[in-house]
């Protein structure tokens, strides 16, 4: 199976599925500097998550704060898959959480089908009666 070397790059032929690195070399340097390694050097591109995140930041003119933009790094950071099982489904939860928050308090748009509704609420609305004094 041939992979890529997650701390510098170079194609290599790995002997088992989980190994990551072309050489004891590679894994040491991995290990003491992390923030060198090609993965962490490598650009995020936005997802679907990212797309949907920020449509709803934008509705709700919210993606200048400061929560709206650890939302959008959040969903960044789901949208690459990088991360394991339980650091994904942490991510997940943060993000749910932190989005929650951005819109917290947000104006909500006006649709068509939000017209419509307030007409139906009006309509089902009972009828005073004229007789009953208060």
């Amino acid at each position: 199976m041939t992979r890529a070397c997650v701390a510098c790059g170079t194609e290599f032929i790995a002997q088992r599925s989980t190994r990551r690195f072309c050489s004891d070399r590679c894994r040491q340097r991995n290990r003491l500097h992390p923030s060198l390694s090609v993965a962490s050097a490598r650009e995020l591109t936005p997802g679907p998550v990212y797309e949907a995140t920020a449509r709803d930041l934008e509705a709700a003119g919210r993606v200048n704060g400061s929560r709206g933009a650890m939302a959008l790094v959040l969903a960044l950071r789901i949208d690459s898959g990088d991360d394991n099982g339980h650091g994904m489904v942490a991510m997940i939860k943060e993000h749910g959480r932190i989005l929650a928050e951005a819109l917290k308090d947000a104006p909500k748009s006006w649709t068509p089908l939000d017209e419509l509704r307030r007409r139906r609420a009006v309509k089902s609305r009972p009828a005073p009666n004229p007789r009953r004094q208060t």
